[in-house]
């Protein structure tokens, strides 16, 4: 998919496959930051699980 591409948000840095993925990203970064924070909070949940 190509180099690997990084992006800074808001003061967090996203780590992307390639460039249309950021292309994505860039278009409506709210919506991915919302996700990526509720997939961390349920790996974290699952984890105090464990």
């Amino acid at each position: 998919m190509g180099k690997p591409q990084h992006l800074q948000y808001d003061g967090q840095i996203y780590s992307f496959c390639c460039k249309p993925c950021t292309k994505e990203f860039k278009e409506n970064p709210k919506k991915f930051a919302k996700k990526l924070a509720k997939e961390i909070a349920k790996q974290n949940k699952e984890t105090k699980k464990q």
